[in-house]
C-alpha cells in the first residue's frame, strides 16, 4: 500500500424532502497495489460504506469517483443527529468510551460513528437507544453489519 490519501467521491441520491443536503461526498482511502482504495474515514452520507471497506473507484471528469464497494470490512457505520447541543460531546465520548470511532461535522448536529467488531456493540446500541428515547438524538443506521 501506499502511504498517501486520497479523495474518492460518492454520488449521494437527494430524497424529496432534501436529504441528505449534499449530492456527494468525498471519502479519504488509501490506494492499494492492487488498484483499489481503502475507506480511510468514516461516511457522513453515503450509504453502506464504511471506514476499512476496500473500494473501486474510476477517474470521471479529473477525480476519482467511487465504483462499488470490493471487500467490505466487519465495521458498522451509523449516524447519530443529536437534536440538544449540550448532549453532543457527551454522547461522543461515551461512545467512545465503548470503543467507537467518531467524526464531527463541523457546524451541524451530525456525527458519524464507526462500530468496529471488538467494540462494546450491545453496550453502544442500548445507549444510543436510550438517547433515542429521552429524545437527545436519532440514530440512522448506514451500513450495517454486526450481528
Amino acid at each position: 500500500m501506499r502511504d498517501e490519501p486520497v479523495k474518492v467521491y460518492v454520488d449521494l441520491e437527494v430524497d424529496d424532502s432534501g436529504y441528505p443536503p449534499v449530492s456527494s461526498e468525498f471519502l479519504w482511502c488509501i490506494p492499494t497495489t492492487q488498484g483499489s482504495y481503502i475507506v480511510d474515514n468514516i461516511p457522513f452520507y453515503a450509504r453502506e460504506i464504511s471506514m476499512g471497506d476496500e473500494v473501486t473507484a474510476d477517474v470521471s471528469e479529473g477525480l476519482l469517483a467511487f465504483r462499488s464497494v470490493l471487500k467490505p470490512s466487519a465495521n458498522s457505520t451509523i449516524r447519530v443527529f443529536v437534536k440538544r447541543k449540550e448532549a453532543q460531546e457527551r454522547i461522543t465520548s461515551q461512545l467512545q468510551k465503548f470503543g467507537c470511532n467518531t467524526e464531527a461535522m463541523e457546524g451541524t448536529p451530525l456525527i458519524a460513528v464507526s462500530l468496529p467488531p471488538d467494540c462494546r456493540l450491545q453496550e453502544a446500541l442500548a445507549f444510543m437507544d436510550e438517547e433515542a428515547g429521552l429524545g437527545t438524538a436519532a440514530i440512522e443506521e448506514s451500513a450495517v453489519r454486526y450481528q
